[in-house]
């Protein structure tokens, strides 16, 4: 009256996101000592940095104010995207003193 039937499933293949790309930051020419900074002044809060650079753009929740997070290295490729797509010219190089 019934019949059974096997199924045999198939495993579905998990597509896994790339962490974001830094270039080769083992190269002198990745990485600089300098670090960026953000005229808060000036900045619009147009986001335009955290969508290049989100490991290094963020806007402080305590000020409302954009913020660089803290790291060893910045990714100089990153940084200068982000620097060069910045419609109000707020984010530079500055040198450590």
């Amino acid at each position: 009256m019934y019949k059974r039937y096997r199924i045999q499933l198939q495993p579905q293949q998990i597509l896994v996101p790339e962490p974001p790309f830094f270039g080769n930051v083992m190269t002198p020419t990745a990485v600089t000592e300098e670090f960026p900074v953000v005229d808060i002044g000036r900045c619009i809060l147009c986001l335009g940095c955290i969508s290049i650079a989100p490991d290094i753009f963020f806007v402080d929740e305590s000020t409302g104010k954009m913020s660089v997070a803290n790291a060893a290295v910045y990714p100089k490729a990153l940084v200068d995207e982000a620097i060069k797509n910045c419609p109000k010219d707020c984010i530079y190089w500055d040198q450590p003193l």
